[in-house]
């Protein structure tokens, strides 16, 4: 009898860790090739010969697009930041591989046979988290030791407050601004080593400690569930996505293969993409308003303003100023500048307040009050002058 419950104890107990731990370092089923990215990516893209990297993959997508900017999200593992895309081919591009970007045809995918929960290196500065993508050929070591500089365009910043956000697209930093943020920030060091995945190190991202700290609230721990065929699903604080070990094996290819001559660049493509999916044009332009919004915050424009030049330093409290009170700037810029035009303009707002006055003391009609105007105009124009003269000196 005592054995029969002790059985039931540890299948019980095994039961309810399995449930509230599950496996997220062991890919369940057996290795697979590049022909699982090639055959479940050709319906959202175009897979091209690039004689630098072999086969590439470039998606279908509209205008703006850019890898772990686009359409998705950051959410916080027990493997660090982890990236979750809304494309339903999000499960391979922003796990595996490495992106790069061509001037005529724009975002393309190399692949990779090592899964990461994101291929990016990280960046913080003052109010800003921030990542890129790694190239082609970009080793961990080269982020760790400080090395890995891309282009200033390949980075995207984030308002600290919102990172973990599910709408943290709606508060990047515009990109022109990159490069005075860059200059201010530094690498995020921090890394991961999955050791129940062939070892594989990446950038873990910023500390649980910091962002709480940067969002005053509690991070959200997400976890990461194995899942059997290619896709990603998200219920809850759960992410079941499909991360096999991928190996290298010979002679095997896309279906279909364009040539890089033959693909139109790269905006005439996202038009194309525009027009046939009108939906989701709509939703970007929601967001882009949403975005250009959330970018009038005022310590979005401090930061700004205080990182473009010293000028707009010292101009800034002017500015603000003038926004907080345009009635009392107004009033003094006219006396200082146009006093005829003061006295006309301040005669009937005094007269107005001297009437009820009159009124009241003498008890006259509207009509003798109506006589006696113009005397009280002359003296009060006469009188006024000498008040600007004052006001002057």
């Amino acid at each position: 009898m005592k054995t029969t419950q002790r059985f039931i104890a540890i299948i019980a107990i095994f039961v309810i860790t399995s449930y509230f731990n599950p496996v997220t370092t062991q890919a369940q089923g057996g290795p697979v090739s590049f022909q699982v990215f090639y055959d479940n990516l050709s319906p959202y893209g175009q897979w091209i010969d690039m004689p630098a990297h072999g086969y590439v993959w470039i998606p279908n997508v509209g205008p703006g697009f850019a890898p772990y900017s686009t359409n998705g999200y950051w959410a916080n593992t027990d493997m660090g930041w982890t990236w979750v895309s809304n494309y339903e081919w999000g499960w391979a591009p922003f796990h595996y591989g490495r992106w790069d970007r061509d001037y005529n045809l724009g975002w393309f995918w190399v692949p990779g046979y090592e899964w990461a929960p994101a291929w990016v290196a990280w960046r913080q500065s003052p109010g800003y988290y921030g990542w890129a993508p790694l190239r082609p050929g970009i080793e961990i070591g080269a982020v760790v030791g400080g090395t890995y500089n891309p282009e200033p365009q390949f980075w995207v910043f984030a308002n600290e407050r919102y990172m973990g956000d599910r709408y943290i697209y709606n508060y990047y930093a515009p990109r022109e601004d990159n490069v005075v943020i860059i200059n201010r920030s530094s690498y995020i060091r921090e890394t991961y080593v999955d050791r129940g995945y062939g070892g594989t190190t990446y950038m873990y991202g910023p500390g649980r400690e910091s962002v709480e700290r940067s969002t005053n609230r509690p991070v959200e721990r997400v976890v990461l569930v194995e899942r059997n065929e290619p896709g990603h699903i998200v219920r809850g604080n759960e992410i079941s996505i499909y991360r096999p070990h991928v190996e290298n094996r010979a002679g095997i290819r896309p279906t279909k293969v364009e040539e890089v001559r033959n693909v139109r660049p790269e905006r005439e493509r996202q038009e194309n993409y525009q027009k046939s999916h009108p939906e989701e044009h709509r939703m970007e332009e929601h967001h882009d308003m949403q975005r250009n919004d959330r970018r009038t915050e005022p310590e979005h424009i401090n930061q700004t303003n205080e990182q473009r030049s010293p000028q707009n330093q010292r101009t800034e409290p002017q500015q603000n100023q003038q926004r907080t009170q345009p009635q009392q700037n107004q009033q003094m810029n006219q006396q200082g500048n146009q006093p005829q035009q003061n006295q006309q303009k301040n005669q009937p707002q005094n007269q107005q307040k001297n009437q009820p006055q009159q009124n009241n003391q003498r008890n006259q009609p509207n009509t003798k009050n109506q006589k006696t105007q113009p005397q009280q105009k002359n003296q009060k124009q006469n009188t006024q002058p000498n008040k600007d003269d004052k006001s002057r000196h």
